[in-house]
């Protein structure tokens, strides 16, 4: 797959073990964790805690890069037939309402999900050390085994297939910003149904294709996970409310022993297709 080319192979996971530090807050799984940066402990390799700052300028640079393009508008539809449309849209009505940016109070209640948002702020309250990933102080499994259960998350969605009369919900267009990098690795549109089905397409402008994204949600943990056409090795995940932000921390897996930490930035529509023709 075009985007995952030039991955390196030291990727991995930070050393050096520290004290979480902070406030006591609930962690992404339910339970109740110390709050804060764990000295010595990262993501991954050369990863930190992104700051609202950072992020916000990363996002800057996204839509920077964006302007002039038009991914994902009714034009693009028109010149993508195969790109993933919910039954009873036209490539136009879609393409106008995917740039549509979810709110919590919208996405919470259209799957029926009651809980406060749990944000996943990696380098923070989600960290890896010597192999093992921990919420908080607290490690809870392997770094190959938290691989596994975002791939089983991203590969849930194939077992329950979406129906004609299923209902989606817009959660927006959406680009990956490596660290430093001025420009996306990534772009791509998700929706979500009523079920916590992720779907949407994937866009390579390199080669001018695109190809589907499937993906779901856990409703115990709000962790959200995709796949990226047929390579099932690449998952990327966050959270369900990182969804909802503006910028915010995600994982990118490129096998499980290779994770990078990215800014996921929300793109804005296009003026020219902000209304459907």
């Amino acid at each position: 797959m075009h985007a995952a080319a030039g991955v390196t192979a030291d990727r991995g996971v930070a050393a050096g073990r520290g004290v979480a530090s902070g406030t006591v807050v609930k962690g992404p799984d339910g339970g109740v964790y110390a709050h804060g940066t764990v000295a010595g402990r990262g993501v991954v390799a050369g990863s930190r805690v992104f700051s609202p700052t950072y992020m916000h300028a990363q996002g800057l640079a996204c839509n920077r890069w964006y302007n002039g393009r038009d991914f994902f508008t009714a034009g693009w539809c028109d010149h993508h037939p195969w790109a993933w449309c919910p039954y009873g849209y036209s490539a136009g009505a879609w393409a106008a309402a995917a740039w549509t940016a979810a709110a919590w109070t919208s996405v919470a209640p259209w799957i029926a999900f009651d809980a406060q948002p749990v944000y996943y702020d990696y380098g923070n309250n989600i960290t890896y050390d010597n192999g093992y990933v921990y919420y908080g102080s607290q490690p809870v499994e392997t770094q190959q085994a938290y691989y596994q259960t975002a791939d089983q998350l991203a590969n849930s969605a194939a077992n329950s297939p979406a129906t004609n009369d299923s209902k989606w919900l817009p959660l927006g267009v959406f680009g990956l910003m490596p660290s430093g990098q001025q420009y996306p690795e990534m772009v791509f549109q998700l929706a979500i149904d009523k079920q916590g089905t992720i779907r949407g397409n994937y866009y390579d402008q390199a080669a001018d294709t695109n190809l589907p994204i499937s993906g779901a949600v856990d409703k115990k943990n709000q962790r959200v996970a995709w796949h990226i056409g047929d390579n099932k090795n690449l998952v990327i995940e966050t959270g369900l409310y990182n969804l909802t932000k503006d910028e915010s921390p995600c994982l990118v897996h490129y096998g499980p022993t290779s994770t990078q930490q990215e800014v996921l930035v929300r793109m804005k529509q296009p003026e020219k297709s902000a209304v459907s023709p």
